[in-house]
């Protein structure tokens, strides 16, 4: 009969003794009570074992059959073995060599963990490697593995620093060698299953096992590959010399206990995509001092991700307008110190540019004494070459020059980017820009025309709180867009900068009238018009926005549409305006928040009959008047009817009688408020009257 060994040790406990050692090696029955007092060097176990008189086949060695026999150097085995139990020859670390026999088909879990071993030939009867098989083989320097392997089971050649290549047969259909042959690939999945300490994770890979860097003494940066997308457990554990780890936008995931106890990791660049980090993701990596997150959307993370030190002491570096969301956010609010990113600077020529978290080059700072600015179109840095893409906030303020010229490839100015160059009478807007912020060039008090591009979509949209883009520049008197695009208008006269579609009006030159069809006022008007003592806001608009008349202090009197629906708070901050006239005859249709007082020190003069409704709608603007006339009452009969219908009609034929109020013709006739007593008003009147007295 045949027993498996395995076997065979539960039911035997015979040893028999090498001759070197006066022991025969090789009993039937070998457990680890069996070898606690061998002293040998040698061990050979024989292929056959007798138990009486009757002989047996060995052929498997039982599980710490030889567990921490530390004086042993060499084993031979037989090559009737076909199984070998787990820990067979655990910590036997004085073992340099040992046969694997042809037969065997498993070499499992810590079979030879800490073990001596110089090399070992792993059989072509091998499919199975598990967990530990050849751990903390420190002396191990080549691996081979077989075609007939099919699985490697995590953590088989843990801390094997020794090691310096896998040779993968090349039949083996799910394993494969890199060209290096440092590490071992799994065909099917890309995964990086093995490789020698120091060594970077090759092209290629899109996975990561578990423990793939475990005790890696060599190791000091590592930059993941795309399109890897998770950070495994353990993957990366106890790397005594490892200082930076930067992660690809591919990665989403890294999961617990990932990056631990790593006492040299200083600087942490995580993926911009990350969507979670695992509990004690780098827990005992406790001397991080810089974590480079630029991302739009922080990661959910557990409280316990990062240590105390960690919280306390790294600098947390993320995307600029981004500091309040992370310091608002779980997980991340308990970093002490969260800051925007900068990047390098380097000044040439007296511009100073710097690289932002996308790797864009930019304009960040101009010499304010220069008499002119040439933006050149390429610039090379640190062997790099770079083109400027846009000019950062605030680059040219104050700057002295008179002329400007940017290359192709700009396609942003930032905000404020030419405030207050009071010089500055040239300055071309590049046919790339596609974005203009808020006050861009206000206060550019030379300027005199500007042009926009056909590609520029967004002019002043970054901050609606915030000043006009062409805010105080006195001598703008043209604004011209290019008709292919379509986006903005300029009008037949280029004097204003409208939105096609929504019909915002962003910018008007000094001294021009509000045009008609206008929906939506942007910011700041009027506020540099000297010429203009009286304005009216078309019955078209129906929205004016923060800041619209800002610091207007030449108006005496303003008329409001009368389709206005809504009033910004802030549409008249610090206004000096003397009359501000309300035409809608439905107060309770405006939406305004009530703040202070909307209008300043200006006088209200509202419709007939409703000063109380605009009292609750503008409570904190004491000084609401009503008009002394009705709407439509031209000839001042004190009824709005057909008799005015006609009464406008000779007004447009012969003017206005001596004997006629003029003050009260005026605003009587002209309904449709755009200054002028013309046969619109005659149509707008008529109608009034027919719809019951609602215009």
């Amino acid at each position: 009969k045949i027993f498996l060994f395995s076997v065979l040790c539960s039911l035997f406990s015979i040893i028999c003794l090498a001759e070197d050692y006066g022991i025969k090696v090789g009993g039937v029955s070998v457990t680890s009570s069996n070898y606690n007092n061998v002293t040998g060097e040698h061990i050979t176990v024989q292929p056959m074992a007798c138990y009486g008189t009757t002989p047996y086949v060995v052929t498997g060695i039982n599980e710490g059959a030889f567990k921490m026999l530390g004086t042993v150097t060499s084993v031979s085995l037989p090559s009737s073995i076909i199984d070998i139990g787990e820990d067979a020859f655990y910590y036997c670390y004085s073992l340099n060599a040992i046969n694997i026999p042809s037969q065997v088909s498993v070499i499992r879990k810590s079979t030879f963990t800490n073990c001596n071993l110089n090399s070992i030939f792993i059989p072509n009867s091998v499919d199975t490697i598990e967990q530990y098989a050849f751990a903390y083989c420190d002396r191990l320097t080549t691996v081979n593995i077989p075609a007939s392997v099919k699985y490697i089971a995590e953590n088989a050649f843990l801390d094997c620093s020794g090691i310096t290549s896998y040779l993968v047969a090349a039949d083996n259909d799910i394993y494969e060698s890199t060209a290096d042959n440092k590490a071992i690939i799994r065909k099917s999945d890309k995964m990086l299953t093995a490789i020698c300490q120091g060594c970077p994770i090759p092209d290629g890979v899109e996975k990561l096992i578990g423990s793939l860097y475990e005790y890696d003494d060599i190791l000091t940066a590592i930059t993941i590959p795309e399109p890897i997308k998770s950070i495994p457990g353990y993957c990366f554990t106890r790397c005594s010399r490892l200082e930076s780890i930067v992660m690809p936008p591919s990665v989403t995931e890294i999961k617990t206990s990932a990056i631990i106890s790593c006492k040299k990791l200083a600087k942490v660049t995580l993926s911009e995509n990350l969507e979670r980090i695992g509990n004690q993701a780098f827990s005992g990596s406790d001397n991080i001092t810089e974590i480079v997150y630029l991302t739009t959307k922080p990661a959910k993370i557990n409280a316990e991700a990062f240590d105390e030190n960690t919280y306390a002491n790294a600098k947390l570096i993320v995307r600029k307008g981004m500091v309040p969301t992370f310091r608002e956010t779980e997980g991340w609010k308990q970093f002490g110190n969260i800051v925007e990113y900068e990047g390098p600077e380097f000044t040439i020529n007296g511009i100073t540019y710097s690289i932002d978290e996308d790797n864009n080059l930019f304009v960040k700072k101009v010499d304010g004494s220069l008499p002119s600015v040439n933006v050149p179109a390429t610039v090379t840095y640190k062997g790099t070459r770079y083109k400027p893409q846009y000019l950062d906030e605030g680059a040219f303020m104050n700057c002295n020059a008179e002329s400007v010229s940017l290359p192709a490839g700009i396609k942003k100015i930032g905000a404020f980017c030419f405030a207050n160059c009071s010089n500055l009478k040239n300055v071309n807007i590049p046919v790339t820009v596609t974005s203009i912020e808020h006050a861009a060039f206000c206060q550019c008090k030379s300027l005199e025309s500007i042009s926009i591009p056909a590609r520029t979509s967004e002019i002043g949209l970054s901050d609606p709180r915030n000043y006009g883009v062409f805010y105080f520049c006195d001598k703008l008197t043209t604004i011209s867009v290019s008709k292919d695009n379509p986006y903005y208008e300029s009008g037949d006269d280029d004097k204003y900068l409208m939105h096609k579609d929504t019909k915002t009006l962003v910018a008007l030159c000094p001294d021009t009238d509000i045009p008609q069809g206008t929906k939506i006022l942007g910011a700041q008007f009027y506020t540099d018009s000297p010429g203009v003592s009286k304005a009216v806001v078309p019955n078209s608009v129906t929205e004016v926005r923060p800041y619209s008349f800002f610091r207007c202090r030449n108006l005496s009197e303003l008329v409001l549409s009368r389709n206005l629906g809504s009033v910004d708070e802030y549409a008249f901050l610090d206004a000096e305006i003397g009359c501000v006239t309300l035409l809608n005859t439905k107060p309770e249709d405006i939406v305004v928040e009530k703040y202070d007082r909307i209008f300043g020190k200006a006088r209200l003069v509202v419709p007939k009959g409703l000063k109380d409704a605009y009292g609750e709608i503008f409570p904190y603007d004491k000084n609401i008047e009503e008009y002394d006339y009705e709407l439509a009452d031209v000839n001042h009969d004190d009824s709005a009817n057909t008799a005015d219908v006609v009464k406008v009609y000779d007004v447009i034929i012969n003017g206005v009688d001596s004997s006629d109020d003029v003050e009260r013709v005026q605003p009587a006739a002209d309904l449709n408020a755009d200054c002028a007593i013309n046969t619109a008003d005659v149509v707008a009147i008529y109608e009034y009257i027919m719809n019951g007295r609602n215009y």
